[in-house]
């Protein structure tokens, strides 16, 4: 396989914590390998162009100059999400495959802003890559419908560090949610509804078409970091956080240090391949037509809304 050459778009906290290791990861396999950085902020570029077993990387100061110069066969765009959409489609006419972190477009327009474009972007919702997620969905597959789902993820934003922080608890972590729903219980969630709705935390719950089941979930970003996904019924679960598996993580000693950077790699991998294990832009579509619902409940008194995504 030859390495997809990757050019990575944002040089914020998700590319040092995130993007950065895990193309060590995919190098070291053959996978991909950076070729160029985009980074306005000329402390955060020069890091990332010159970060430690990556060997030198192009720096530039804008995506464009990046698209430009065609050292890139594909780029990660590591970006709002609403800044997004001129890079893909700048990058898409250039010929170059793009992958978008979530929740993509930064809203229902900007995700279908994406999806219209030929061919549309892949979309980096990482808990599909991860080991203990893809579990809980094997078990899932295997019960009987329908499924009762929990889905539970916190963390603490100002000890994560990022540089610009707009999206509230709901579009950071719901993204996740409205994703993971879906795509371990096997269908698209047809109707949402909303129990708390505040910047920092959100709860509701949603309900799988087809008769497939529920999830009940809740989401935070002022509070120590966990993730819980458990099936009733089912032994199988996902059960990360507390505060000495936190405690260790700080040292990169716990249990859970590096699950970030090995789910991107495996993602970025299966990208590279282009096997189909990748969420599609339709993903994301669907996602923000799931937020919308439950922005729509929570202003309607919390009451079952349902989820509508334009053909």
């Amino acid at each position: 396989m030859v390495p997809l050459k990757v050019g990575l778009v944002g040089c914020g906290r998700l590319a040092e914590r995130g993007w950065l290791p895990a193309l060590r990861i995919a190098a070291a396999a053959g996978a991909a390998r950076l070729v160029a950085v985009a980074e306005p902020d000329p402390g955060r570029r020069e890091a990332a162009a010159g970060a430690a077993g990556l060997g030198e990387a192009a720096a530039f100061a804008g995506w464009r100059e990046l698209i430009a110069a065609g050292a890139a066969d594909a780029l990660v765009l590591a970006l709002g999400g609403r800044e997004q959409v001129e890079p893909a489609t700048a990058a898409t006419a250039a010929g170059l495959s793009v992958l978008v972190e979530k929740p993509p477009g930064g809203d229902l327009a900007g995700a279908t802003a994406l999806a219209r474009l030929s061919p549309p972007p892949q979309v980096g919702f990482s808990r599909r890559f991860d080991s203990a997620w893809q579990a809980l969905r094997a078990a899932a597959a295997q019960a009987p419908a329908p499924c009762e789902l929990e889905l539970r993820l916190a963390y603490r934003r100002g000890g994560w560090g990022a540089h610009v922080v707009r999206d509230d608890a709901l579009a950071d972590l719901g993204s996740h949610v409205a994703d993971l729903a879906s795509w371990i219980g096997g269908g698209p969630v047809v109707r949402a509804r909303s129990s708390l709705l505040e910047p920092e935390a959100a709860e509701g719950e949603l309900e799988l078409d087809g008769g497939r089941g529920r999830a009940r979930f809740a989401v935070a970003t002022a509070r120590p970091y966990a993730e819980l996904g458990r099936l009733a019924g089912s032994a199988t679960r996902v059960s990360r956080g507390g505060w000495w598996r936190n405690a260790l993580g700080r040292t990169g000693a716990g249990p859970d240090s590096g699950a970030l950077p090995r789910s991107l790699a495996a993602e970025l991998e299966a990208f590279a391949r282009g096997d189909g294990g990748v969420a599609s832009a339709a993903d994301g579509v669907r996602c923000h037509a799931v937020l919308d619902a439950l922005r729509a409940s929570a202003r309607g008194g919390g009451g079952w809304v349902d989820v509508t995504v334009a053909p």
